[in-house]
């Protein structure tokens, strides 16, 4: 699906020697995140996170928490304030911004 929406996507790579960019579900509020789920994900040269809740409930929360999207029960990091990104979350998997939906 999202490589039909823009083919240059990319799973980015994180080597051994780069633990800092390793997306841990340590570093995201609520319980529920799936442990190795956390993702890179490049999109038109602009890099966002992803990572999986067992529940759409708990991305949410999640999501609302950080300021962030979500879709089902995956959480997007640093897609906030970043217009492709924005524009690719909500075009290919309609993702909400919970902080918005509050407003």
């Amino acid at each position: 699906m999202a490589v039909k929406a823009d083919p240059t996507i990319e799973l980015v790579p994180i080597s051994n020697s780069e633990p800092e960019k390793r997306v841990l579900c340590e570093n995201y509020p609520e319980g529920g995140c799936i442990s190795g789920s956390g993702k890179r994900i490049r999109v038109s040269k602009v890099e966002m996170l992803t990572i999986q809740y067992e529940s759409p409930e708990q991305a949410r929360n999640a999501a609302f928490q950080i300021d962030q999207w979500y879709a089902g029960n995956w959480l997007f990091d640093d897609v906030t304030n970043e217009p492709v990104l924005e524009s690719f979350v909500q075009k290919v998997f309609n993702a909400k911004r919970p902080a918005l939906l509050t407003e």
